[in-house]
């Protein structure tokens, strides 16, 4: 199968940026090494800007139940001089941003997701190889640990992806 995109890694970055590109008519393949879980207990504090962004993708009102407000940020770096208070009156917002668990972010955003046709999901599945041709019409082959799929596009929010020994080369393939 061909896609115009294939996003590595289906965490809350690679699952926004496929739920943002909902409206367009590119075929996008999500590929993540897990299955969507609900027993992540950490707590992500978003910032004004993160809630802006979850509430352009329509996915705010599944989370609001579930959020608590920051009303004040103090910044110090301990046993030094100096430390920064921000407080929401003075900036002329309700709040800072907004505490939220990680699950419930993960399953909005799974919801709209199993609702877009043109995503494909690939889970559990590991990227064995990236290889980005060097031809007039950029393309990338993707070998996975299940099935090998071509994008015009790759996209990596995963960090292990990084450094010389990730399995990614360029060529003309």
């Amino acid at each position: 199968m061909r896609y115009d995109l294939i996003i590595i890694g289906g965490g809350m970055v690679g699952s926004a940026l496929a739920v943002a590109l909902r409206d367009t008519s590119w075929r996008i393949a999500l590929v993540d090494a897990r299955m969507p879980s609900n027993t992540d207990k950490r707590l992500f504090a978003l910032n004004y800007s993160s809630c802006q962004l979850l509430k352009n993708l329509q996915i705010w009102p599944a989370l609001a139940a579930h959020v608590s407000p920051i009303h004040e940020v103090h910044a110090s770096y301990q046993g030094h001089f100096g430390a920064v208070r921000l407080q929401r009156e003075e900036v002329g917002l309700t709040s800072l941003g907004y505490v939220v668990p990680s699950h419930f972010i993960e399953a909005a955003l799974n919801d709209e997701l199993n609702h877009l046709p043109n995503v494909t999901f690939y889970r559990p599945a590991t990227l064995k190889k990236l290889t980005q041709n060097n031809t007039s019409t950029p393309s990338s082959n993707v070998s996975m640990s299940s099935s090998r799929k071509r994008g015009s596009l790759s996209f990596s929010q995963d960090s292990r992806l990084r450094g010389n020994d990730t399995g990614l080369s360029g060529g003309n393939d």
